[in-house]
């Protein structure tokens, strides 16, 4: 989900671009956590 504006949108269109002001909102395990970070963060 993302959270924009203050308006949350669950399963938001994947082949929109993120606004820079949106929050994101993921479920999962904390090897799931890992991972993404692992894939998407060049920092924590």
């Amino acid at each position: 989900a993302l959270c924009v504006n203050g308006t949350m949108q669950v399963n938001p269109d994947s082949q929109l671009p993120m606004q820079i002001d949106a929050e994101m909102l993921l479920i999962g395990s904390s090897a799931g956590q890992e991972r993404f970070f692992e894939l998407y963060s060049d920092a924590r």
